[in-house]
């Protein structure tokens, strides 16, 4: 039973593992700065990236881009998400009030999970 169990992994479970961490390397390199992507080394810490970030607003703030800009000096209006569909929104907002997330969101808890204990069935 032992050799099955130890075929199957090296089989199914070996790779499927490596195929998840390696989808989820590169979901998380794509989501990092350009100067940062495919340096894995490099990135240590979520200070990294919020480094490389402040970097560009103190860049920017001297080039003044953030001169001039329409509503300067007005407080933000952080109520809605304007780059998000309204029916998606509300949808969100509904499940953030009752303590519930997507799907989604929950499945990727879950597989995050899994593979952190080793456990992918």
């Amino acid at each position: 039973m032992k050799r099955k169990e130890e075929k199957e992994e090296k089989v199914g479970g070996g790779k499927v593992k490596e195929r998840l961490s390696a989808v989820m390397d590169a979901v998380t390199d794509r989501k990092l700065p350009p100067e940062l992507r495919g340096k894995r080394g490099v990135v240590r810490s979520e200070t990294d990236i919020i480094n490389v970030v402040e970097q560009r607003i103190w860049q920017s703030m001297e080039e003044g881009h953030f001169e001039n800009l329409p509503g300067e000096g007005k407080p933000l209006d952080l109520s809605t998400n304007p780059h998000a569909d309204p029916a998606e929104d509300t949808l969100y907002k509904i499940l953030s009030k009752n303590k519930c997330a997507p799907e989604w969101v929950e499945l990727n808890k879950e597989i995050r999970t899994r593979v952190l204990n080793g456990k992918l069935h």
